[in-house]
């Protein structure tokens, strides 16, 4: 294949979306601190084998919630729409805009709440601009924190699928071509089973990868960037936080209802199933870190988190729970499928260690 620039490569690999170029953006810009992030994580990560990929991180001009990740001979393509970035920030800025939630950080106003308007991109100052979040600092703070807690869980989703070899298996009969054929597909023997499992790895990556960030934040204090927000920044707190920001990046993704059709035909597991699936990870990641005294914490706020973001969000976005989907989320038959899920990882496992460049779960 002759060589083609970075536009094409994109357009293939994204079914036609375009770049959204941010290198004329400043250091403060939203999109260059997670592009900065991103290749540190990505450099971070401990790595076995050979490697020498490289990480090309960018955006795509889209309004719609997602991310792509793809390989092209040696690079990894990560690439965030736009959307995405606008969209969980909004969100967050929306919630801490509400005097109910965490009404005991900083000194919330009703006024934030009640003039909140949809965010502008690009409005000539080379930034989104977020119209009336929060006034009061604290809780400003406290939105970009959990926005950058959601959007790096995003970033760390599709990295998984990088370092763990998942597009390496997906591309092994020819990881020089852009367009997946149908020759390859069959090729491929990837079954539905297969992509969920693939799918809860990247998620379990991206919680454990985040849950040791989340254990060195709090270890290093004295260097976090925003310093009035500290004195809430307990451990209990911090878990509070990050929870509350996964679970809200589940609801601003979808709200897919479980049933047989997707639980056993989609790609994807129902993100109240994912949800629940992931949220629990933490905890023998801290055991891990050594930290048992802060996983028994962790675990003793995964309910009480889960009822209180649940209200909040409802609250502030006028929507509703629909409590059978979360219901079934704990009934025997999806209980059996995560379990065949869980299973399948030892199938697939030693498929990926011919490509995995970061350590497998056990």
């Amino acid at each position: 294949m002759n060589e083609i620039g970075l536009a094409e490569i994109v357009r293939i690999r994204t079914k036609g979306k375009s770049i959204f170029y941010t290198d004329d953006y400043s250091e403060r810009s939203y999109y260059t601190i997670y592009k900065n992030m991103a290749q540190i994580m990505y450099d971070k990560t401990p790595k076995i084998g050979n490697n020498d990929r490289k990480l090309v991180f960018g955006y795509l001009e889209s309004d719609a919630v997602n991310a792509s990740a793809f390989i092209y001979k040696k690079n990894d393509y990560i690439f965030i729409n736009c959307g995405t970035i606008v969209k969980i920030h909004d969100t967050f800025n929306k919630l801490l805009s509400n005097p109910r939630v965490f009404s005991e950080v900083g000194k919330p106003k009703y006024s934030d709440y009640r003039y909140h308007y949809d965010p502008v991109i690009n409005n000539g100052e080379n930034q989104t601009v977020f119209f009336n979040g929060p006034t009061d600092e604290k809780r400003r703070d406290l939105a970009f924190l959990m926005s950058y807690f959601a959007i790096l869980y995003v970033i760390q989703h599709e990295m998984g699928h990088h370092l763990n070899g998942h597009l390496q298996l997906l591309n092994e009969s020819d990881v020089e071509t852009l367009e997946m054929t149908e020759e390859r597909k069959t090729l491929e023997k990837i079954s539905i089973l297969d992509y969920q499992t693939l799918e809860m790895d990247a998620d379990a990556f991206a919680t454990s990868a985040f849950t040791a960030h989340l254990h060195s934040m709090l270890e290093n204090l004295d260097t976090f960037p925003f310093p009035a927000l500290v004195p809430q920044l307990s451990k209990k707190n911090m878990y509070s936080y990050w929870l509350f920001s996964v679970h809200c990046l589940y609801r601003v993704l979808g709200n897919i209802k479980i049933d047989e059709t997707n639980l056993y035909t989609s790609r994807y597991f129902p993100y109240r199933v994912r949800q629940a699936l992931s949220s629990r990870i933490p905890i023998s990641v801290l055991v891990h870190l050594g930290d048992k005294e802060g996983a028994e914490l962790y675990a003793s706020l995964i309910d009480k988190m889960f009822r209180y973001t649940e209200e909040m969000y409802n609250i502030t976005f006028e929507t509703q729970t629909d409590f059978s989907d979360v219901i079934v989320t704990s009934t025997d038959k999806v209980a059996e499928h995560s379990k065949n899920v869980h299973d399948n990882w030892h199938n697939i496992k030693p498929r990926l260690m011919n490509y995995a460049r970061a350590i497998l779960a056990d």
